[in-house]
């Protein structure tokens, strides 16, 4: 409350210089502003380090982990824009941010596949529904909720952490041949396009990602899906249509007498390190590890599923603990979920839907006929038993075709 007067003291104290918004660019605002975020990522690198030393459940605590790591990578940028001179910094900074937001936009998806118990245990909840669904955006869902829908959800979520990235390298490459014009809504400026691809982006990731929590909210009941995708979607959605509704602000005149592109990532990022403090707060309520603690044990699956640990047993150097922590920025479990959904699951959905790649030959056989290929290949692999049992029916089966000529010439010497 303290600090809330403060500000609206100083907002009126200010008004008059440099507009309505000028006051954004004043030391004390800034000082304000810096404190409060780094009182909020102080709050979640408290969190990082209570995961790392009670490391007992390293297949959560690692995506529990990079989504509280959102929080310092947000202070450190807005932070940074705000202290900044050269107005080009902030989105060199933003594209670094909107890198790292994809990719623990994913990282949630992970997380609560985790909790179902993992790949395989969700697939065979998916499967024993056998319910239908009808929800669809811009293309039909498969109706089916089974293992092409978990493998569409993911698909469409993990489409967002690998456009992030390429848009953000898209704006450096703008800004620096001077094409970008942020907070400009006009056809010869990059910014109004890579707006509009990002919106689209982002609203397919977060729609699939709520229907993929509302299919699987009996499952994930003991684990507060609601709270946890509150924080996820306070930070990135809420972000992005608070700078588009000061971008809009700008557009109109109406941030003040000062430049208006300059002025508005200011208050943008202004804002986001007042509100980084409260967020601190519902990351802490959500993703602290005494909260994950108490899920587990409200949890049957896992109880009856994971090992049990202590959770009171710390890490016993500090040597562990960066393990722990190379563990949390390692990315190659991104690199294999890729894979698993744009690679493996192609091949998954192919099947389920009644068509075998192995079907196609090198020689053209055509499909539905049998290869010719594969009759030898079955023979190598015949189990010994069948084997011996084969090759004991071949000499029954010579043995009385013997038999049979035996007969035919003693007819024929009757005959004679």
């Amino acid at each position: 409350k303290a600090t809330v007067s403060v500000l609206y003291w100083w907002v009126k104290q200010k008004q008059n210089m440099g507009g309505t918004f000028g006051w954004v660019e004043e030391p004390v605002a800034v000082g304000i502003a810096v404190l409060l975020a780094t009182i909020g990522s102080c709050i979640s690198l408290v969190q990082v380090y209570d995961h790392l030393r009670h490391w007992t459940h390293p297949h959560l605590q690692k995506y529990i982990t990079r989504i509280l790591l959102l929080l310092p990578v947000y202070a450190i940028n807005s932070s940074a824009s705000l202290i900044a001179g050269d107005p080009r910094v902030p989105v060199y900074l933003d594209s670094i941010r909107d890198a790292y937001e994809g990719y623990v936009l994913y990282q949630f998806m992970a997380l609560l596949i985790e909790l179902c118990g993992g790949d395989q245990e969700l697939v065979r909840v998916l499967n024993e529904k056998g319910r239908f669904t009808e929800h669809h955006l811009f293309f039909q869902l498969p109706r089916k909720v089974d293992r092409q829908f978990l493998n569409f959800c993911r698909k469409c979520v993990l489409q967002y952490a690998f456009i992030k990235p390429i848009l953000a390298i898209t704006t450096m490459m703008c800004m620096a041949i001077g094409v970008y014009k942020e907070n400009r809504y006009s056809f010869d400026t990059a910014y109004l396009y890579i707006v509009v691809v990002y919106n689209i982006s982002v609203s397919i990731s977060l729609y699939y990602l709520v229907m993929f929590g509302v299919e699987l909210s009996p499952e994930l009941v003991y684990f507060s899906p609601k709270s946890k995708f509150l924080c996820i979607k306070s930070v990135i959605f809420f972000a992005f249509w608070q700078s588009f509704l000061i971008s809009m602000f700008g557009y109109f005149g109406l941030l003040g007498q000062h430049n208006q592109e300059e002025l508005g990532v200011k208050l943008q990022d202004f804002l986001i390190c007042c509100e980084l403090l409260g967020v601190a707060f519902l990351h802490h309520r959500a993703f602290s590890y005494t909260k994950m603690v108490e899920e587990i044990k409200d949890s049957p699956y896992l109880m009856a599923h994971l090992p049990k640990m202590d959770p009171d047993a710390a890490a016993k150097s500090r040597a562990e603990m960066l393990v722990h922590l190379k563990t949390v920025l390692d990315v190659n479990d991104l690199m294999q979920d890729s894979h698993k959904a744009f690679v493996k699951g192609t091949k998954d959905s192919l099947l389920d839907s009644g068509y075998d790649h192995r079907d196609d030959s090198p020689q053209g056989t055509p499909r539905g006929h049998r290869n010719p290929l594969s009759n030898n290949m079955a023979h190598e692999q015949t189990p010994p038993e069948r084997a011996l049992g084969t090759q004991s029916d071949v000499a029954h089966s010579h043995a009385g075709s013997d038999d049979e000529h035996d007969q035919d010439e003693v007819t024929l010497c009757r005959r004679t």
